[in-house]
C-alpha cells in the first residue's frame, strides 16, 4: 500500500515473480478487497499497461516512481505471507 502524488491510496505489487518488472501498480475493479491482501503472498492474472509518461512537475522528482500497472480481472492469495 502506497500513497499516490494527490493523497490517494495505491496498492503495489513487490517481490515479483515472473513478469519482465520488479513492481507493478495494481488497478482494477476489486480494488476495495484489495486491503485484506497487504503483506500476503497473491496471484494477479490480468493485462499490464505501461506507464503514463512523466509530466515535468513529476520528472524532477526522484521520489515518484511510475511501475507499470496490472488491470486485475482476478486476486488470489496463495500464502499468508510474502516471504
Amino acid at each position: 500500500q502506497a500513497k499516490t502524488t494527490d493523497g490517494g491510496t495505491a496498492y503495489v505489487l513487490t517481490k515479483v515473480e515472473g513478469g519482465s518488472a520488479s513492481m507493478y501498480l495494481l488497478g482494477g475493479s476489486a480494488q476495495p478487497d484489495w486491503s485484506t491482501s497487504v503483506n500476503k503472498k497473491i496471484e494477479v492474472t490480468g493485462p499490464v499497461q505501461e506507464p503514463p509518461s512523466a509530466d515535468k512537475d513529476s520528472a524532477a522528482n526522484p521520489n515518484v516512481v511510475r511501475p507499470p500497472a496490472i488491470v486485475a480481472e482476478s486476486v488470489r492469495v496463495v500464502a499468508e505471507s510474502c516471504t
